[in-house]
């Protein structure tokens, strides 16, 4: 492995030209001299090692071999690359989630006209509603268009605007039984995780009711018999659905679930008019988007703020006071390319930082950054955490280079 690039630096070569100076001062000060070019040696020899670690890791990702060359600008610009991916990728899983961001605002549509609002706080809940019944027209709007697709409103619908004025339907049957999904995240991966134990292709799966109320594999699936036995040995998640079910009055056969790529679990119903009333709403972008503006300018918040903190095993933790912060966290929970993305982009962000915090010369430095040769993965010795925000209008921001061990 060799780096080009480090006769750019020059940070504080002074440091190391006076301890030379002083090591070969008289006999006086000899050993105490000795002492401390030793100890500052060993120093370097620490920082130098670390170094040396993050730009392999750093090579590694970028798909380098060691006997390559690489420049620290080359690592930036790849840095700031995979920082722009994660952020169109975590505006994307935003924008397709149930997450609201307008302070946990939702709005309810009643078969009258009636638009209203609710959020996290009744300050905002109450320029909401003054917005709302200033501008009626948005309420007829969205009426009018239900009408015109055949959809007859019967009872109040919920729905949440996202920033591109995408209004996300909250309410119906299906999405009560989604939430309750969502709530039963531990007991989903866990039916994931089993089947895909017996080696089950969980993209072409798809579950049901059986005439008896069990839950099967639908149609004739090659493992049928394999993933019905599994079902059948964890009952937990089939016994909550089957509640649900009763309660709101929906028959069985009316259900089929999904396990996608992406990780959680999906639902669908046959009889259901949710899908159509999302089709429909989901083609008012211009309504959502007046919607999503016109609150902003009445001084509600539009952003989701939360910290993003890397721990030492590489898992990223979240941290918020948005009323969706549960949400938040599920969602990098069932996307675990979220934070593998964000652990890489905090990993790389240290790289100057800690090249401009060694104290030795450029030709020293690169001398023994030749030499070095670390085995070591970078998230095995890394002990501290480090840190960077999200906000949905500002994008990411990173403070780099903190509690980074170099």
């Amino acid at each position: 492995m060799s780096i080009s690039g480090l006769g750019l630096y020059t940070g504080s070569s002074y440091q190391w030209q006076a301890l030379q100076s002083h090591s070969a001062s008289g006999t006086g000060g000899g050993q105490n001299s000795l002492s401390s070019l030793n100890a500052y040696n060993a120093d370097m020899t620490s920082q130098i090692a670390g170094m040396v670690e993050l730009v392999q890791y750093a090579m590694q990702a970028m798909g380098l071999s060691e006997d390559s060359r690489v420049t620290f600008s080359q690592i930036t610009k790849y840095q700031q690359q995979l920082e722009k991916q994660f952020d169109d990728s975590l505006k994307k899983a935003l924008e397709e989630s149930s997450i609201g961001d307008l302070s946990g605002l939702t709005f309810t549509l009643a078969p009258d006209g009636t638009l209203t609002a609710a959020g996290a706080t009744e300050t905002d809940a109450a320029k909401a509603q003054g917005y709302l019944d200033e501008h009626p027209e948005l309420a007829q709007t969205l009426l009018q268009r239900l009408q015109d697709a055949g959809i007859e409103l019967t009872e109040e619908l919920t729905f949440s605007v996202s920033s591109n004025g995408t209004l996300n339907l909250l309410s119906g049957s299906a999405n009560d039984l989604q939430a309750l999904l969502d709530e039963q995240a531990e007991l989903v991966n866990e039916l994931r995780a089993g089947l895909e134990g017996i080696n089950v292709n969980l993209d072409d799966l798809t579950l049901v009711f059986d005439d008896a109320g069990n839950l099967v594999a639908d149609g004739d699936h090659p493992q049928a018999y394999d993933i019905n036995s599994w079902l059948r040995q964890h009952e937990e998640l089939q016994d909550l659905l089957a509640a649900k079910l009763e309660e709101a009055g929906i028959d069985r056969a009316d259900v089929s679930l999904a396990l996608p790529a992406g990780g959680g679990m999906t639902v669908a119903l046959s009889a259901d008019d949710t899908a159509g009333i999302q089709e429909v709403l989901s083609q008012q972008s211009e309504t959502g988007k007046a919607l999503y503006d016109g609150l902003a300018d009445v001084g509600i918040d539009p952003d989701i703020t939360f910290s993003l903190q890397v721990e030492s095993d590489g898992s990223v933790t979240i941290n918020s006071a948005h009323p969706d912060a549960d949400k938040l966290r599920q969602l990098f929970e069932n996307n675990a390319e979220l934070s593998k993305q964000y652990a890489q982009v905090q990993a790389l962000s240290g790289i100057e930082d800690a090249r401009a915090a060694l104290q030795i010369n450029p030709s020293a430095m690169r001398t023994r950054l030749q030499m070095e040769t670390i085995a070591t993965s970078w998230f095995s010795s890394q002990s501290a955490s480090s840190f960077g925000t999200y906000s949905g209008s500002s994008g990411l921001s990173l403070l780099t280079g903190l509690n980074l061990n170099v």
